[in-house]
């Protein structure tokens, strides 16, 4: 009797899965169960495989494997191409969270877009292939084996992204996508072991060769800020050894000869990724894992916040389209959270460490739209962020109005500008600048009534230059005022619509003409004319000063004891270089007199 409900038993699955080929077929829910008579079949899971089972005189071409252990949930594409198609999978069951999903070689194979899914485990055996498009994400929360082709796609404003949790067995191809023609891109492999000069000479990838050298050299470079200026950047050329392997968590810059995408192919890094750095230098790294990563904010679970200590400066800087240039990205109120991008390049300097952490546990799935903003909570701190702009390329700064901050250099609330930027804007400290540029300024709120900020700007002749401003969480009754010491005009930036247009006669790239004042006062003429004044060292030979525009003045140079070491008169300009005489290293005092004050300033000759 058992014997023969046993075939019955088989018989029925047989019969009821439709026209569904039985092989690789999950049969039976888990649970549930078949009573015929006094006995009890449980059909719990399984799965069917070809075989010949005889029982009597009746031979089954196909029957069910014992045991309650189901090995996994298979793909047939028996409907479409779509991942999230539970028709596509045997049984109808689309794999989830608990689930082994695995891929074999059929017809139609799996295609992964616009939806995120996670299972516990992926096989994806000899021949089969699964394309993860841009606007998808697989999460695998155990373990990936792979000896198909399993590829990731992107483009210049989304990426797929593949999150292996566990281990990973066999290599992936990885498309970094919207590169455009003739254009450097910062980017990280987003794979271990592949190799440069294939990668080079990969001709889908396109990439640009200079012929009129030799050896050929690839547009494909690496950076050492210990170098001068115009040889910062080092190229891979056709003497690179075919051996050698583009390192993970390294930023490598690159171009095409067109519009397109670049493949890499390798293993994944799915654990912890301990980047070696230069100390006290700016470095190129990035994002080698296949799954987006936060920048900043993000509830402190970020870049920023792992390795908070280690940073001269608390900032990622990454190459913006929009302004041309590398803009910081922070903790700070203006910034909004952001995440890398798998194979996103960007720039940092760490102070005396010789590592940065990309903690594995950080790896995100998929924002939303590439910025994130759970955990935010309202803010009450005022900040400007003052636009320049030039046809299509608008490039911003922001001054901050803290409780913590002083006038002064903030070690984690002054954020220097990256430069290198052809059009560019920042700032200058209000008190003991050095030269630097700021591309984030932030001072005293207790002082927002009678703040005047240096302007630092950067232009070509001939430009045509529209500046405008956004304030945020500003204090009722405060002005926002752009001054213009060319023309002695101010410009109220509080209103709507408020703009203030220029045509540059020359080349800029500094400070002495533009101020940002914000005062409750309505301003119409250059008052408070001590606070123009900023002094700063351009090198042990030259110092320069700012606001001095028609003033007769007279400068005095002291030593620490007091004896006159230096003096000069001149007729102020913008902006005044003074040459100094060969001094020893020491700290001076000097004194900048006019017939409206004077005003001291401290400087260091090394």
């Amino acid at each position: 009797m058992i014997k023969n409900f046993l075939i019955f038993a088989c018989f029925l699955v047989l019969t009821t899965i439709n026209a569904q080929s039985l092989q690789n077929q999950v049969v039976g829910a888990l649970g549930s169960s078949v009573t015929m008579n006094t006995i009890t079949l449980n059909q719990t899971v399984g799965e069917v495989v070809v075989a010949n089972s005889t029982v009597s005189n009746v031979t089954l071409q196909q029957g069910f494997q014992q045991g309650f252990t189901l090995s996994g949930i298979y793909w047939n594409g028996s409907s479409s191409a779509s991942w999230s198609n539970p028709l596509n999978w045997d049984g109808g069951v689309l794999p989830t969270i608990t689930d082994k999903a695995i891929v074999t070689n059929v017809s139609t194979s799996p295609i992964l877009s616009n939806s995120s899914s996670t299972i516990s485990n992926l096989e994806l055996r000899t021949s089969a292939t699964l394309n993860i498009l841009k606007d998808g994400a697989l999460t695998i929360s155990n373990n990936l084996t792979n000896t198909g082709v399993i590829t990731v796609n992107s483009d210049a404003l989304d990426s797929g992204v593949l999150l292996v949790k566990g281990v990973s067995t066999g290599n992936i191809t990885y498309n970094r996508g919207g590169l455009l023609m003739n254009k450097w891109s910062l980017l990280a492999p987003p794979v271990k072991n592949q190799t440069i000069v294939a990668f080079a000479q990969n001709t889908a990838n396109e990439i640009r060769v200079n012929t009129t050298v030799i050896p050929n050299r690839f547009a494909i470079g690496f950076y050492n800020d210990a170098n001068a200026i115009v040889n910062k950047w080092g190229y891979f050329d056709a003497n690179t050894n075919i051996v050698d392997e583009f390192e993970i968590g390294t930023g490598y810059s690159l171009s095409r000869a067109s519009d397109g995408e670049v493949s890499y192919t390798g293993a994944l890094e799915t654990s912890d990724i301990v980047k070696n750095v230069t100390a006290n230098q700016w470095n190129a790294i990035g994002n080698s894992f296949t799954s987006y990563y936060p920048i900043n904010k993000n509830g402190g679970n970020s870049f920023l916040d792992d390795n908070t200590g280690q940073l001269d400066i608390p900032a990622a800087y990454i190459w913006d389209n929009a302004q041309d240039k590398y803009i910081s990205i922070t903790n700070l109120v203006s910034s909004v959270e952001r995440f890398f991008t798998p194979a996103q390049g960007f720039f940092v300097k760490p102070n005396t460490t010789t590592t940065l952490l990309f903690d594995d546990e950080d790896r995100s799935p998929k924002p939303t739209t590439g910025t994130h903003n759970f955990n935010k909570v309202d803010s009450t701190t005022s900040y400007i962020k003052l636009f320049i702009q030039k046809e299509n390329t608008k490039v911003e700064t922001s001054i901050i109005y803290s409780e913590t901050a002083t006038k002064d250099f903030d070690i984690n609330e002054d954020i220097e500008n990256f430069g290198g930027a052809n059009f560019d804007i920042n700032t200058h400290l209000v008190e003991n600048s050095t030269n630097k540029n700021y591309t984030i300024q932030s001072l005293p709120k207790s002082e927002i009534d009678n703040l005047i900020v240096p302007i630092h700007l950067t232009g070509t002749k001939d430009d045509e230059i529209t500046f405008t401003a956004t304030l945020i969480d500003f204090p009722t009754g405060i002005k926002v005022y752009l001054e213009d010491k060319l023309t002695n005009t101010f410009t109220i930036l509080n209103e709507e619509n408020s703009e203030l247009i220029i045509t540059l006669s020359e080349n800029v790239s500094e400070t002495g003409r533009f101020y940002l004042r914000t005062s409750s006062k309505t301003l119409s003429t250059s008052d408070d004319f001590l606070s123009y004044i900023n002094l700063y060292k351009i090198d042990n030979q030259v110092i320069r000063i700012t606001g001095l525009k028609n003033e007769k003045v007279n400068l005095k140079m002291y030593d620490v004891l007091g004896k006159e070491v230096f003096k000069t008169n001149f007729t102020g300009d913008i902006k005044n270089d003074i040459s100094l005489p060969n001094l020893r290293a020491a700290l001076y005092l000097i004194d900048v007199s006019t017939d409206k004050g004077k005003v001291s300033k401290k400087i260091i000759i090394e």
